[in-house]
């Protein structure tokens, strides 16, 4: 991440050149620009700019007021109080009796730029992750252990989750089990949820394996036909510029990558970004890929046994 802010600042000469159309564009406009360019982050809150894709250095911005440059930058805002989760779940002890468990989790954004950057949504994945910790824990503990042990569970989850979270930037401060209780009825989900997520990460290495080797045996020479197209669409941006810059130029975010193909092909050199990158009109197509993670929550399921 120290890294990324490092090159943050270096827009290259297409970006430079862009950045200074942009000033123009404010003192051109000004003091309507204002508007637009001048925004408040409160005392609770962090805003991580992104500039032509890249996060500037220097990290999240406030509290108080900052700039921020029309057509170039993008922000999110992040708010840093405590958020509190409460869970209610039921869960299959190791002595395979179901019970339900009501449990709090108490954490706090200690970086902004982690927590933009490296998930989708940070506070809704740290609520997944922890009901499923919940889950992994308790199933290990029995019946007896885990009415008179909740002091020593409760911070064997909260160094789980912090860990798991750091990543993130995202700091687990508390984890406390309230209340354990027995159900009405039985639940055998986790044998079902495990059986999914195997079967997900099966299919997904599988599919990463075929894409590989389609890219692998691609051949990357266009022909004469596919290099006279490319030669069309370079006069086309000449002939058409500057306004053709608006369609050949793309941006890429921190956490995004594309991957391009010419003429139905991938394009050598893998995906692209961050940052600012050039089509070719009428013979590039791009798809932009999140690099986030993504939680998705796998809802109960009844399994039956045959005893």
């Amino acid at each position: 991440m120290e890294q990324q802010k490092e090159n943050g600042g270096d827009l290259g000469a297409c970006g430079y050149v862009l950045f200074a159309l942009s000033i123009i564009l404010v003192v051109l406009f000004f003091p309507f620009s204002l508007c637009f360019t001048i925004k408040i982050v409160q005392e609770y809150e962090r805003a991580v700019i992104f500039r032509l894709g890249r996060v500037v250095s220097g990290g999240a911005k406030g509290p108080g007021m900052f700039f921020v440059y029309p057509c170039l930058d993008e922000f999110k805002k992040v708010d840093l109080p405590h958020d509190q989760y409460f869970h209610p779940l039921q869960i299959l002890t190791k002595d395979s009796v179901t019970v339900a468990v009501d449990a709090v989790v108490y954490s706090r954004i200690f970086d902004p730029t982690m927590s933009v950057c490296n998930v989708e949504n940070a506070q809704y994945s740290t609520k997944l992750l922890a009901a499923t910790t919940l889950r992994n824990v308790l199933g290990t503990k029995n019946m007896s252990e885990l009415l008179s042990e909740r002091e020593t569970i409760s911070e064997q989850m909260q160094t789980i989750l912090d860990v798991s979270t750091d990543p993130w930037g995202i700091k687990v401060e508390r984890v406390e089990i309230k209340d354990v209780r027995l159900p009405q009825q039985l639940q055998r989900a986790m044998a079902a949820e495990a059986e999914a997520s195997r079967e997900a990460r099966a299919k997904d290495y599988k599919m990463k394996q075929e894409f590989q080797r389609n890219i692998n045996s691609e051949d990357n020479d266009l022909g004469f036909c596919g290099n006279c197209c490319v030669a069309l669409s370079t006069i086309l941006i000449i002939f058409t510029f500057p306004f053709s810059l608006c369609f050949i130029i793309k941006i890429v975010q921190e956490y995004e990558r594309v991957v391009i193909f010419r003429l139905g092909r991938v394009i050598s050199g893998g995906a692209r970004g961050p940052g600012l990158f050039i089509v070719f009109p009428c013979i590039d197509e791009y798809v932009k890929i999140d690099l986030r993670m993504v939680s998705v929550n796998i809802p109960p399921q009844e399994v039956s046994s045959q005893t």
